[in-house]
């Protein structure tokens, strides 16, 4: 995963750390980028996409895909709630690890 540190369209994971709760539970704790929405429900609230904005999430989504393929990683769980969206309409692939 540390190949797609800093690549375009994926969540950036800025740290991580983990500690044992007082149950004896050890808690994982990921500080990430903040994003508006994801893609599906981008799709609910809408009846239509309008061509130019399918274009560039598709874009987008394939620039990621390949980026991934490329550094040897493949998704695997790649849906619609996977794919956030920032307030500019922008796409990231979350739940990459």
């Amino acid at each position: 995963m540390i190949k797609l540190v800093g690549a375009e369209h994926v969540v950036q994971m800025y740290c991580a750390w983990g500690q044992q709760d007082s149950a004896g539970i050890y808690v994982v704790y990921i500080a990430m980028e903040i994003f508006e929405r994801c893609l599906e429900d981008y799709l609910v609230a809408r009846s239509e996409v309008d061509l130019t904005k399918s274009t560039i999430i598709f874009t987008e989504l394939m620039t990621v895909v390949r980026s991934m393929h490329d550094a040897g990683v493949i998704h695997r769980d790649l849906k619609p709630s996977n794919v956030l969206m920032d307030s500019n309409g922008h796409i990231a692939l979350g739940h990459v690890l």
